[in-house]
């Protein structure tokens, strides 16, 4: 697949899905800026502070982000991506784990974050409710760091970024 720029387009909507999973059409932006010529920016799979939710997707279907980078850089399309993960990765309990994926909120982050911490990664989150989830943050940060984008649509879909490729849905 081709680079992308997530300094100029922000990564897709935590709620879009790929093999009915959350979170996989945004990790695979993220995999996709770190090709050579992307540009991850503020992004990343893994924080200093814990697991992320694009690695606890990864690692709750069994898939390294190694694997899946070197998927990533090796296709063309993301039907091919979408065909890999049904071949390599656990995808029994995809209900489970977008239970799991969209739980956190923020004040399960602020358990083991500093407020002043999280507040400098995420200062969209200020203006919100300690119970917001973790996905509506990451749509602030889109919000705030690409309103134009966010104007057009507040939860993001393939058809907005023209880096991206159609979604693919098993559900």
């Amino acid at each position: 697949m081709r680079p992308i720029d997530l300094t100029i387009q922000p990564p897709r909507s935590p709620y879009q899905k790929m093999e009915g999973l959350y979170m996989m059409p945004r990790t695979i932006d993220k995999l996709r800026a770190k090709l050579p010529g992307g540009k991850i920016g503020a992004y990343s799979i893994t924080t200093a502070f814990g697991p992320g939710l694009s690695l606890m997707l990864l690692d709750d279907i069994g898939v390294t982000e190694k694997s899946l980078l070197e998927i990533v850089q090796k296709v063309s399309v993301e039907h091919e991506i979408a065909d890999w993960l049904r071949r390599n990765a656990d995808l029994s309990s995809v209900a489970s784990l977008n239970d799991k994926l969209f739980s956190p909120r923020i004040e399960d982050v602020l358990a083991f974050i500093p407020a002043a911490t999280f507040n400098e990664i995420y200062p969209a989150a200020e203006r919100m409710t300690i119970t917001s989830p973790m996905f509506e943050v990451l749509l602030e940060v889109i919000a705030s760091c690409f309103p134009i984008i966010s104007k057009t649509d507040p939860r993001p879909t393939a058809d907005v970024f023209a880096h991206n490729e159609i979604a693919i849905h098993a559900d």
